[in-house]
């Protein structure tokens, strides 16, 4: 779990819950929340071409998370529709430090985008509940 650590303090997602210091006092304090957000998420290991999100995916129960990224990279595909065809295009990458799912799990909404794994991938998930307890 120490891995993921850098990736909480560096994400602007989980970034905002940390205090800015440089005392001891806010040091353990912000190891604290770290350390609290660490044993909220399920840790993964994905393989190329794993699909770990797709577009226009309902949320459920058990697909209402947000995953962060520690090693590895995604790639984010979304698909246009037109009348007669659809395209898909690599909008985005994601890497290390970088999260996604959270659109659909802010908003409750479908999935607005489709996350491959372009290779091999440390991920975890933190779960609407969890992440709730948090704030």
């Amino acid at each position: 779990m120490q891995i993921f650590k850098k990736t909480i303090y560096t994400n602007y997602i989980t970034s905002h819950l940390l205090t800015d210091s440089d005392s001891s006092e806010y040091n353990y304090y912000n190891n604290e929340i770290i350390n609290n957000i660490v044993k909220r998420m399920d840790t993964m290991l994905k393989t190329p071409e794993t699909i770990l999100i797709k577009q226009d995916e309902l949320i459920d129960k058990e697909k209402d998370e947000i995953y962060f990224i520690a090693k590895g990279r995604c790639n984010v595909i979304v698909t246009d529709k037109f009348q007669d065809r659809s395209e898909e295009k690599i909008c985005r990458y994601l890497d290390a430090g970088d999260h996604f799912g959270e659109i659909s799990m802010l908003y409750q909404c479908k999935k607005s985008a489709s996350v491959i794994a372009s290779n091999y991938i440390t991920c975890a998930k933190i779960s609407r509940a969890n992440y709730s307890e948090l704030e």
